[in-house]
């Protein structure tokens, strides 16, 4: 991404699964929220005010290439020397080095394979 002139912009969505949280938040669960599929909303109401700002991230993304907005939460662009995200949960909020201890060991673990 570091030769392309477009912004980035990365997120992690720690939203637990409602109906079993000791599953965490599993790959793709985020899209339920996206396209606002959501099971349980009477006994879950908080996922609704969720899928409510992520679905005004990613349509305001589309239609601008940035998913900034008023009334949400700044989500900062992705730079290679700030790494910088957006944490997607009931309180939105913004960390800096996305699970950078894993990624690297990750990397020395499969260094020389590639």
């Amino acid at each position: 991404m570091s030769t392309v002139k477009s912004p980035a912009f990365q997120y992690d969505f720690a939203k637990k699964n409602s109906k079993n949280p000791s599953f965490g938040a599993p790959h793709a669960i985020e899209l339920r929220y996206v396209f606002n599929t959501l099971n349980n909303l009477d006994t879950y109401p908080e996922n609704q005010k969720l899928a409510e700002r992520v679905m005004d991230y990613w349509v305001q993304f589309v239609r601008t290439g940035n998913p900034n907005q008023d009334g949400l939460p700044q989500w900062p662009e992705y730079k290679e020397r700030q790494k910088s995200y957006l944490i997607l949960d009931d309180t939105i909020s913004r960390g800096i080095d996305l699970r950078k201890d894993a990624s690297d060991t990750l990397d020395a673990a499969v260094e020389g394979l590639y």
